[in-house]
């Protein structure tokens, strides 16, 4: 099973993204995202538990794909939620990570040792937090707190589930945003700022797991370094696609 955001997504928006994207995944569409490999190499599948946003009401599936595309850690206003109303479903759903947790064990109680459970998040969290100094609302100082916080909260997300009974979770770090094709249509002074929190929230989130005592519960994919690795014979390509691609909405 998989908590997160838009990297875990496996198909969330997919009745009203599928018509023009494929899969109505955040991937080369109908590709698959990486939770779907994993989930794939040890012979099984997984769809989502919910699908909906963007006009079409929310409905329940029978899947245990918890991730959303746009979610934050905990705040369930996540990126193009156009509503102060979380019910509201005109725009992305965005449940949050803590409470894709909470609806995990309030249908199905705990966790058990025959289940591997995938956690992901934080990118949204540091994207809200940037575009809120651009927009000159949030000082960055006061920005810097807010990631900090959110990687304290994913770290509590995961002790949480080692503590409702898994004994096979795998939390990823985010990749540098930067990076990203948001971040590279970005000025330098925002990229520099994108890199400088990317860092600072694998940081905390490793500090945090080990003070909450599960660094050595639980696996941490580092996503970050391979990403970094990889950018540099990536880039060109992303430079001369970066326009013209068809994406979903973040």
């Amino acid at each position: 099973m998989s908590f997160g955001d838009s990297l875990s997504d496996v198909g969330t928006y997919a009745p009203v993204a599928t018509a023009n994207f494929g899969g109505g995944r955040f991937t080369t569409n109908p590709g698959q995202v990486w939770v779907q490999d994993v989930a794939q190499y040890y012979g099984d599948t997984l769809t989502p538990v919910m699908t909906g946003g963007f006009g079409v009401a929310p409905a329940t599936q029978s899947g245990l794909g918890y991730a959303q595309g746009g979610t934050l850690v905990t705040n369930p206003i996540g990126i193009n939620h156009v509503s102060n109303d979380p019910a509201n479903y005109q725009g992305a759903l965005t449940v949050p990570v803590a409470q894709q947790v909470k609806n995990y064990l309030a249908a199905h109680g705990s966790f058990n040792a025959g289940q591997l459970v995938l956690v992901g998040g934080g990118a949204n969290d540091i994207l809200y937090n940037l575009q809120a100094v651009q927009e000159g609302k949030l000082a960055p100082t006061d920005a810097g707190v807010a990631i900090a916080k959110a990687a304290g909260q994913l770290a509590g997300i995961v002790a949480s589930i080692v503590q409702n009974g898994a004994t096979h979770v795998l939390v990823s770090n985010v990749p540098d945003v930067s990076m990203t094709p948001q971040g590279m249509m970005s000025s330098a002074a925002v990229r520099a700022q994108m890199k400088q929190v990317s860092q600072l929230f694998n940081a905390t989130l490793t500090a945090k797991l080990t003070e909450f005592g599960v660094i050595s519960k639980v696996i941490v994919l580092d996503i970050a370094t391979p990403f970094a690795a990889m950018y540099p014979s990536a880039q060109p390509v992303l430079n001369s696609r970066i326009h013209n691609a068809k994406v979903l909405p973040s």
